[in-house]
């Protein structure tokens, strides 16, 4: 039998991160909304819009708010990063390979 290597899905703190960033909780997200971070690369946005579609029919959040990077390799744009931290409940963020 193969080993299986599992790595953490905790990213590094954005440098322009609040008090946001420190909450460790969902209280809920039937009003939520629901934000996708659309890293580019093939299939992300199909799957993770998925994700998000069927929480939305099974009336389990509010909303969705798709934001779509320029490249797999670079970060969010300080400005989508405030919409995000304001206006989110759960982002969904990018995809692998």
């Amino acid at each position: 039998m193969s080993a299986v290597k599992v790595f953490t899905p905790v990213g590094r703190r954005h440098r322009n991160a609040g008090a946001a960033w420190h909450r460790n909780e969902l209280t809920g997200l039937r009003d939520g909304v629901v934000a996708i971070v659309d890293n580019t690369k093939p299939n992300a946005r199909a799957l993770m819009t998925g994700v998000a579609d069927r929480l939305a029919a099974a009336g389990m959040i509010g909303g969705t708010n798709v934001k779509r990077k320029g490249s797999p390799s670079e970060g969010v744009s300080d400005a989508a990063f405030g919409e995000l931290e304001h206006e989110a409940s759960l982002v969904l963020v990018g995809s692998a390979d």
